[in-house]
């Protein structure tokens, strides 16, 4: 189940639930508990001031013997007040204002004491007494007037209060919940427009904090945000300059690398140009050769100025001829590798491919001069016709490479085990094969050692 993301609004009014509900149901409980202890007493003294009132009348109705006025007085006032009066004698009822049926009976009524009541509590009536005496009178009449006051309209007074209470507490409450949830939502404006200003600092911009002044933790939050704004630049602007730094290396040292085939290739035909015995349309095939070379050459010094930002112009359509003229470059750059043999295989039946002549050969040079630094006796070079493309490999017999490796050095980030620590050179061939919308792969050579084939689609 995904759990939604609560606004800030959402996540107040939820929190603020159980007080809107608990806190006026206790509250209506507390005070209903308080309004019926206060009527309690309230009744109690009310009634009992009241039985002490009239007990000297009484008490001279029963020392006359006067049942009939005894009878009419107690009905009269209970039917006034809506309470029972029963008055008794030697533990028997003398009158009843409420059944006379009770006259002449023992009388027993049982009640509860309530702490701080003076008055008993039963399940229906709240029971005030008093003795039947008057100043002056008899001490020997043994008589008790008992006012039984219905609590069932005690209790309907007290459960409207209740109602009251919760009814006016509830919409108290939620008034109060409201306004702070408005209040609330006010006072994190200042937030929100802190977290805008925090998105802007991926811009490396300035950041205006001066609306959230006066508010001690949000100050804190203001300078930290200057500070770390601060800091973030200078780091910023020092990575900018470590990686400017760190680029330039690379591309030289890939300059480096890569110019080492045509600048061997250069020397080798300048040797033949200036040998003794070397036929004149050798030494013409050089010429030309040198003025290609130096032009390739020039073009990788100025690719490299703009950190190897390499583009291709696949004007050129002889895939067969490019392959030659990269290999017997590397060739002639590997020359003093007598002891290799370079087998070349191409079909004459594969069709022509657009290509970038020089950036292409640069990147074959490269794969002939790793295979022919690794191998024993052969190296195989062969353009092959495929179902969907063109397939150019260069095949080797040396020991190969570990296959967890190769994925490293295509992308420039194996370490080479040459003397001069520069790689292979596979990440430039298979950046330029990219380029031309192909891709590198890498198996175990029919030979023994590694194979990488271009591979080009036709």
């Amino acid at each position: 189940m995904i759990r939604r993301t609560l606004t800030f609004k959402e996540y107040l009014s939820k929190k603020l639930v159980p007080y809107k509900i608990a806190l006026p149901v206790t509250l209506s409980i507390v005070t209903a508990f308080f309004a019926a202890y206060a009527l309690l007493v309230f009744y109690s003294e009310n009634d009992r001031s009241f039985v002490k009132a009239i007990a000297p009348h009484i008490s001279t109705l029963v020392e006359t013997q006067d049942g009939p006025e005894l009878q009419r007085f107690i009905t009269s006032i209970a039917d006034e007040k809506k309470v029972i009066i029963n008055v008794i004698k030697d533990d028997e009822v003398i009158a009843s204002s409420n059944d006379n049926t009770l006259i002449g009976k023992p009388y027993f009524v049982d009640g509860i004491r309530v702490l701080g009541i003076e008055s008993d509590l039963s399940s229906k009536f709240l029971i005030s007494k008093a003795l039947t005496k008057r100043d002056g009178g008899p001490s020997a009449i043994n008589g008790e007037i008992y006012l039984l006051n219905p609590t069932l309209d005690l209790f309907s007074l007290v459960i409207a209060v209740t109602i009251i209470v919760f009814i006016l507490s509830f919409i108290l409450l939620n008034v109060l919940a409201t306004k702070i949830i408005s209040t609330a939502q006010k006072s994190i404006e200042p937030i929100k427009d802190l977290e805008n200003s925090i998105h802007e600092l991926k811009k490396f911009g300035e950041v205006n904090l001066n609306s959230y002044l006066r508010i001690e933790e949000l100050e804190n939050i203001y300078s930290a945000i200057l500070t770390t704004n601060s800091q973030l630049r200078v780091s910023n602007e020092k990575l900018a300059e470590a990686k400017g730094k760190e680029l330039a290396v690379e591309a030289y040292k890939k300059l480096i690398h890569d110019l080492h085939t045509p600048v061997a290739a250069l020397k080798q035909m300048i040797k033949i140009i200036n040998k003794d015995g070397v036929p004149e349309d050798k030494k013409d095939f050089a010429k030309n050769r040198v003025a290609e070379i130096a032009e390739q050459i020039l073009f990788q010094v100025k690719a490299s100025k703009g950190n190897l930002k390499i583009e291709i112009t696949p004007s050129d359509l002889n895939i067969n001829e490019s392959v030659k003229r990269a290999t017997g470059q590397a060739q002639m750059a590997m020359a003093d590798y007598e002891n290799i043999e370079i087998v070349e295989k191409y079909e004459p039946a594969i069709t022509e491919l657009a290509h970038d002549n020089m950036m292409l050969g640069r990147a074959i040079s490269n794969l002939v001069v790793n295979a022919i630094e690794a191998s024993r006796n052969i190296v195989e070079v062969a353009v092959q016709k495929l179902e969907e493309g063109i397939s150019i490999s260069v095949s080797d017999d040396g020991e190969g490479i570990e296959e967890e490796m190769v994925s490293l050095f295509l992308q420039g980030r194996g370490k080479s085990k040459k003397k001069n620590g520069l790689g292979l050179g596979l990440s430039g061939a298979n950046h330029i094969v990219r380029l031309h919308g192909g891709k590198i792969i890498y198996r175990k050579s029919h030979l023994g050692g590694a194979c990488f084939d271009i591979r080009l689609q036709g």
